[in-house]
């Protein structure tokens, strides 16, 4: 163990050490930036791994990773149990988009306004949906509707075909910007960006997630992330 922790990430011993399996659940808005590229490195630096991928909602991870279904989890963290390790990855704020077909107006929109139209969002058991139907509850007017999904390849989709308004992170939603399907709103509140962890249990050690875990770290930062994006 001491061994493994002294050398660094591409050291020639620990690509020759570390094989198995690795069990990774990620959020899915993980899926949607970063992702691809932290699988280049983890396949330059254990090409003996395999790796089983789930992709899930926060507080399922969170159930693996306390269970021990998962050795590591990209989560909206952090987890906070004395037997889990968590390590700071990325954040991406939430922007309000909806179709042109909406025709709402161009200018700073109130939640009542918002509130007419369905708001599509993260799965009911998440902190975005949450934080999200707590501040539209504070309405005098009708109570909002929440079209909520797991998947935001279908909140997308939805809100491109102009069922309503979300809230949603700018990589799920940048194609829909560029091609003018979806445009950006000025609304009068916004939520909280969305605040990433690699989570993983220090007890017993296993030395797979920790590297793996420190690979997203180095991963998710903008630099590492911009550097990898360009090759």
């Amino acid at each position: 163990r001491d061994l493994v922790r002294s050398r660094g990430l591409g050291d020639v011993y620990k690509r020759q050490l570390l094989s198995g399996i690795l069990r990774l659940g990620v959020s899915e808005t993980i899926v949607h930036t970063w992702l691809p590229y932290f699988f280049r490195e983890l396949s330059e630096n254990t090409p003996n791994l395999d790796v089983e991928i789930t992709v899930d909602v926060t507080g399922n991870l969170r159930s693996g990773l306390l269970d021990r279904t998962f050795d590591l989890a990209f989560l909206m963290g952090p987890v906070s149990e004395p037997k889990i390790e968590n390590l700071n990855l990325c954040s991406f704020p939430l922007i309000w988009v909806a179709s042109p077909a909406l025709k709402l107006p161009d200018r700073k929109l109130e939640l009542e306004e918002l509130a007419q139209w369905p708001i599509i969002t993260y799965a009911r058991n998440t902190k975005p949906f949450a934080e999200i139907s707590q501040k539209f509850s504070e309405l005098d007017e009708l109570p909002a509707r929440f079209y909520s999904s797991s998947s935001l390849a279908a909140c997308r989709r939805l809100t491109l075909d102009g069922i309503g308004v979300s809230a949603l992170p700018m990589s799920v939603i940048s194609d829909g910007l560029k091609s003018g399907r979806l445009i950006t709103l000025d609304a009068a509140w916004t939520p909280s960006q969305l605040a990433f962890t690699a989570s993983y249990p220090s007890v017993p050690f296993n030395p797979i997630a920790e590297l793996a875990a420190n690979l997203a770290v180095n991963v998710s930062k903008p630099v590492s992330y911009t550097h990898l994006r360009a090759h």
